[in-house]
């Protein structure tokens, strides 16, 4: 049975497209509330970016720019024929960034006490009938 492409897209998971928050949304609003490594960025980098360092810092190419400058998360501004784009506002960006889905455990996974007895009650069993199945196999014999 082969999926369409519209089932695909509605698939939950690791790949799921997650939007970003608007602009008026972000928890990360002034550089005192950035992380270390973004601070970082902001010290080395010029304030002002050509197309190609920027898509660079952005992650993406340059229409992935251009769409984050038309729904107002990155600043630009023209230089003659240059676009010159804001090195704050694709910081900013990039700290308000929705965290990656995982599917894999946490590395301190507790599991549930209830559910971890229920599991062990039926490995006991489980290992039971098998130790009375060997048991009359061997008395079959």
């Amino acid at each position: 049975m082969s999926r369409s492409a519209s089932s695909r897209s509605r698939t939950q998971g690791i790949n799921q497209r997650v939007p970003t928050a608007p602009r008026s949304e972000w928890r990360i609003e002034r550089y005192d509330q950035l992380p270390d490594q973004l601070k970082r960025i902001l010290d080395t980098y010029p304030p002002f970016l050509t197309t190609k360092r920027a898509a660079e810092l952005n992650g993406g190419g340059r229409s992935k720019l251009y769409e984050d400058k038309e729904a107002g998360y990155i600043d630009a501004w023209k230089s003659g024929g240059s676009t010159l784009w804001g090195t704050h506002s694709i910081v900013m960006r990039l700290a308000n960034l929705p965290p990656a889905a995982s599917n894999h455990l946490p590395r301190h996974f507790e599991p549930d006490p209830d559910v971890l007895a229920e599991f062990m009650a039926e490995m006991a069993e489980a290992e039971e009938r098998q130790a009375t199945t060997s048991a009359e196999s061997v008395a079959a014999e």
